[in-house]
């Protein structure tokens, strides 16, 4: 297939769909026969090597021959456009053995589908190979031409040989006719012996075909062997789908796993051990295999069928092919009584791996009752996967709406259910974006520049889409742009991280995405980078006083008077009035730019440097007009929180008390209607409880930033306990000011105080807000590095496996684990928040 790519004319493209799959074509985890599979895999890529949209929907009712034709049209006239002499080649290697899944599985195979697609543009081309004596299976159009790959010629034995080994002209005369010229007996013979004279003594006396050297091999690991093993390895082999992990084997043939792996050492290179598991090298070699095994598969497969009953419950492979094991030991009816107990196959990690083997198992059991003649009994199996749509659907939607975690912990599950659906394609963005920070983290450059080219094709769908249908949302947030800055970083540095975050438009998005790239790769341990991140953002204020504030509370070293230079460009007063009412920073970008200069005079104030300019902030923040009571509410937590933390920093510089009576301006005048009075006189009472109950949690944290040697845990202790004292006031109120006083706490990492320290607080002040480690404040996680998110994640890991297969019980406890999840990467930087629809 390479050599025919080579020899394509310039520019064009060829998709190659190996029907073999490394010997997996008959494994439950790999099926390579089914249209869906075969059709969704090709035009995927399709679309990726031509970077066009042109993803495939994955669905219970489509037509995938005629889609796929449809895609390949398409696909042919942008190729034609681009290069009007190239090639658009679809093959589909090893054919055959898609066939012979299908017959195995009573299925439908795609080859058929393949073969008869209609009439194609002029310049596609239709290549299939199978081995010459199952070509008559294919049933190929008479519009076939039919090319038969012949043996070597002695200089393609010569060239072949001398790959290997340095020999003669007349050792490659004899060579070739030994081998009668066969590229395969060659590799055999090649592959087994050591030097030159053994190649040729090995096929001597006369020439050896590929059947002979399998029989001389076998006979001779038998010879050495001595007992009946290697037949019920073969056995074995043929009983169950390839790859199988080496335990398997060694319990199928009842023999310690040492010798089932000398067996296959002395077997090699035809089978072949790749992490602990055994597999075939080729289909000449399974043939033989099957042949071999005739004698003693009854028995073996009976055998088999008891190994991995005993065993699916908690383990993989077995979960995956109990079913195909009863079916072919002819024990249907335990097949049932499995089905029939609706047990969750939690052994299988991957949610729809796990899916497509319960839809196997309901399938077979499906077959067994019609081959018993038992329609009722198969009505209710059919039912029963009607049953487990739901929970299909609800995966999708959680892995759609979750695509950082979803590129980090089901890769494979994400791009199946979400990039193979053209239906979704305006979702597929994120994804992608996030895809590229876990190629990076891997440092897989090739896959990155491929995930560049994927994200290139989708932005120009995304314009297509938006001059076109401009109502549509084909949203990217800011925590997809946050993952290719950090991918960028990780391969090629931070001054390509900040030459890649100058790109996005509107420029406010920098500030949030700079703030979620920082908390990560602080909280991953990368800290050499930021004197060269500062110096490029010198022309960005608010960008730059995130990354500065995000690298003084991780405990970096920075400019104290060039952060305060930074800090005095910014026209504070300007942005009070304009910034209005806001429920969180992330909701409105100049709330953001107010919290990082509040953030600035905090770190200065640890730092002890920029005193001019951290007066000039807090005497803005302090205005009587921004402090009007009337132009507060119990709503507005982020602005509330704002003012707290001026007006505690504040009188701690001037070595006074913070009082919550003065914390608010009083209104400019009374109303005179009682029952407006009344409603002004509900809502002050309501702002002033809130005062009395968390200004002392802001005021001790003041007083540590400005006199940094005192006892800080007994000082937030009092604090706490008089909140406790006056949490009445505060319990009944729409939103919890609690969240923000505890992440207040986190500012105390501006002044050197311990992260223990300051988790101990945080915890004592909001027991649910950081009890499971999920919302953490993300300056803190910096400060104490990598190892929590890492034991979190091992925690996640695990805990799938103990979901009940109750639908409803499934998704909460999915709802649960992406909730930890987020609290993960919330971290790092993968926080999922929607971002203006004007990116680029």
């Amino acid at each position: 297939m390479q050599e025919i790519e080579a020899a394509l004319p310039q520019a064009s493209v060829m998709v190659v769909y190996d029907c073999y799959g490394s010997g997996r074509y008959l494994d439950v985890s790999a099926l390579r026969h089914r249209p869906r599979d075969a059709f969704l895999q090709l035009t995927n890529e399709l679309a990726t090597s031509l970077r066009l949209p042109l993803f495939l929907t994955p669905g219970p009712d489509l037509d995938y021959p005629r889609l796929f034709h449809t895609r390949l049209c398409h696909a042919a006239a942008a190729l034609a456009d681009q290069a009007p002499d190239a090639l658009l080649v679809v093959a589909a290697d090893a054919a055959d053995n898609a066939i012979v899944a299908s017959a195995t599985r009573e299925e439908s195979c795609f080859i058929e589908d393949l073969l008869h697609l209609g009439e194609l543009p002029l310049n596609v081309r239709v290549l299939v190979t199978s081995r010459t004596g199952r070509l008559n299976e294919l049933h190929l159009p008479p519009a076939f031409r039919k090319i038969e790959i012949g043996p070597f010629s002695q200089d393609e034995s010569a060239e072949h040989a001398r790959r290997e080994l340095t020999v003669g002209d007349q050792w490659v005369e004899e060579f070739h006719h030994l081998s009668k010229g066969n590229p395969r007996v060659q590799a055999y013979a090649l592959a087994s012996r050591p030097d030159p004279h053994t190649v040729l003594a090995m096929l001597r006396p006369g020439g050896k075909t590929l059947s002979d050297i399998f029989r001389s091999q076998f006979d001779e690991a038998i010879g050495k062997d001595g007992t009946d093993l290697v037949p019920r390895l073969c056995a074995a082999l043929a009983s169950l789908p390839t790859p199988i992990p080496l335990h398997h084997v060694a319990q199928v043939v009842q023999e310690p796993i040492s010798r089932v792996k000398d067996a296959c050492a002395d077997l090699a290179p035809g089978l072949r051990v790749d992490d602990d598991a055994v597999r075939l090298a080729d289909e000449d070699l399974e043939a033989f295999v099957r042949e071999e095994a005739e004698r003693k598969l009854s028995e073996t497969r009976g055998r088999a069928a008891d190994v991995l009953l005993g065993q699916w419950r908690n383990d993989s492979y077995a979960a995956l092919n109990v079913a195909g094991a009863l079916v072919l030991a002819n024990r249907g009816e335990e097949l049932l009584g499995l089905t029939e107990a609706e047990q969750a196959l939690d052994a299988i990690a991957d949610p729809a791996l796990r899916r497509e083997a319960e839809a196997q198992r309901l399938r077979l059991a499906i077959k067994v009752c019609r081959s018993a003649g038992d329609p009722a009994r198969a009505t209710r199996f059919i039912l029963m996967g009607a049953e487990g749509i739901e929970t299909e659907t609800a995966l999708r939607r959680l892995l759609v709406d979750s695509p950082d975690l979803a590129a980090r912990f089901a890769p494979d599950t994400a791009s199946r259910m979400i990039l193979g659906d053209d239906s979704s394609i305006a979702r597929h963005g994120p994804l992608l974006f996030h895809q590229l920070a876990v190629y990076a983290d891997r440092q897989d450059g090739l896959s990155y520049r491929d995930g560049l080219r994927s994200i290139g094709a989708w932005l120009e769908a995304r314009r297509h889409a938006a001059a076109s249908r401009p109502h549509l949302d084909w949203p990217i947030g800011y925590s997809a742009i946050a993952g290719s800055i950090e991918a960028a970083f990780k391969l090629d540095g931070p001054v390509a991280a900040i030459e890649n975050a100058a790109r996005w438009r509107p420029r406010s998005i920098r500030p949030p995405v700079a703030s979620m790239v920082c908390h990560r790769l602080l909280a991953e341990g990368h800290r050499g980078w930021g004197q060269t991140a500062l110096s490029m953002l010198r022309t960005d204020p608010v960008t730059y006083l995130t990354v500065a504030n995000c690298l003084a509370l991780a405990g970096c070293d920075i400019d104290g008077d060039e952060l305060a230079a930074m800090l005095a460009r910014l026209n504070v007063p300007n942005r009070l009035k304009k910034h209005g009412k806001s429920v969180s920073t992330h909701s409105n970008t100049k709330g953001l730019a107010l919290d990082a200069a509040l953030t600035a005079c905090e770190v200065l104030t640890g730092l002890g440097s920029g005193n001019d300019a951290v007066a000039r902030v807090l005497n803005a923040f302090l205005s009587w007009d921004v402090r009007r009571v009337d132009r507060l509410d119990c709503y507005t937590t982020f602005n509330v929180d704002l003012i707290f933390r001026a007006y505690s920093l504040y009188q701690a510089r001037a070595g006074h008390i913070a009082e919550p009576a003065d914390v608010f301006s009083p209104r400019p005048q009374v109303a005179k209607d009682s029952k407006q009075k009344a409603q002004e006189d509900l809502h002050d009472s309501q702002l002033n409880g809130v005062a009395n109950s968390v200004l002392g949690i802001y005021s001790a944290v003041a007083k540590a930033l400005v006199k940094k040697r005192i006892d800080v845990g007994r000082l937030l202790d009092q604090a706490r306990k008089s909140l406790e004292r006056e949490d009445w006031q505060i319990s009944r109120l729409p939103t919890d000011f609690r969240i923000p006083a505890a992440r207040q706490v986190t500012a105390l990492l501006a002044a050197g105080y311990h992260p223990d320290i300051v988790m101990q607080s945080s915890k004592a002040l909001h027991r649910t807000w950081v009890s499971d480690g999920t919302n953490e404040a993300s300056d803190l996680r910096c400060r104490r590095g990598a190892e929590d998110a890492e034991e979190c994640k091992r925690k996640m890991s695990g805990t799938p496996r103990v979901c009940s297969h109750d639908p409803a019980s499934k998704r909460r406890r999915c709802e649960s684990v992406l909730h930890l999840g987020h609290g993960i990467d919330e971290g790092t930087g993968c926080g999922s928040n929607a971002a203006d629809r004007r990116f680029r």
